[in-house]
């Protein structure tokens, strides 16, 4: 329902499987969780935030159904992991998953740092997951943004709208780095614009559509069960 209204252009999630415990293997000591968590996550995710890959690959239409993780910047350098290959594997809610994809740090999105993103149907099958999302992730034209704010919390959580959060990571963005505050409405959003970029040879995600100035992302989270996207 989120992608029907008028100015977003595009819309992607992650829902936290609050009770799948991350480890190194399973040898490491259940309170040892390095304060890593696990999430559901839309195929679409890394062009509505504009995430781009380390090392490895995305997840797909095949590997979304399998034991398969991309770990965020943070996550591999807790857990030890420089690159992402069929033999390195992680235990998530007490079950093996090969990583098969890193992230480089996702400035719009830095929960995804010390995430483990994993298919919405495998999470559902083996991890307990309700099938719920938790965040929303929001790229909408800038001088829309107030009709966008007047109907997604009800849209995505008609139940409780009032608890809707919502977050424009480009704000602290623009706090953090002098300039950035003006430069935003004259340029583009920053948050379209990744600071950094892949090794030559590395692989990388396509390039997210409407980077043009005007638009920016917002992350919209609720305590709430939000209405199940449509994950086929």
């Amino acid at each position: 329902m989120v992608e029907r209204i008028g100015p977003v252009e595009a819309v992607s999630s992650i829902g936290k499987v609050g009770e799948a415990r991350v480890y190194r293997s399973e040898q490491i000591p259940k309170a040892a969780t390095n304060g890593l968590n696990a999430y559901a996550a839309r195929l679409d995710l890394p062009a509505t935030v504009g995430a781009i890959l380390s090392s490895g690959t995305w997840l797909n239409a095949a590997t979304k159904r399998y034991p398969a993780a991309v770990i965020g910047a943070s996550t591999a350098r807790r857990l030890g992991i420089g690159t992402a290959d069929p033999d390195t594997q992680i235990v998530v809610g007490g079950i093996r998953f090969t990583v098969i994809g890193i992230l480089e740090p996702v400035a719009p999105a830095t929960e995804l740092d010390s995430g483990v993103l994993v298919g919405w149907p495998v999470a559902e099958s083996r991890l307990g997951f309700d099938g719920h999302p938790t965040t929303l992730y929001t790229r909408s034209e800038e001088a829309k943004l107030e009709d966008v704010r007047q109907v997604l919390a009800g849209t995505a959580n008609p139940e409780a709208p009032n608890e809707v959060d919502v977050s424009r990571p480009s704000d602290a963005l623009a706090a953090d780095r002098p300039g950035l505050g003006h430069n935003r409405r004259a340029h583009g959003d920053p948050a379209h614009r990744r600071h950094r970029r892949p090794p030559p040879g590395h692989p990388r995600l396509p390039a997210v559509p409407g980077r043009s100035p005007g638009h920016t992302i917002e992350r919209w989270s609720s305590p709430f069960q939000a209405p199940k996207p449509d994950h086929s």
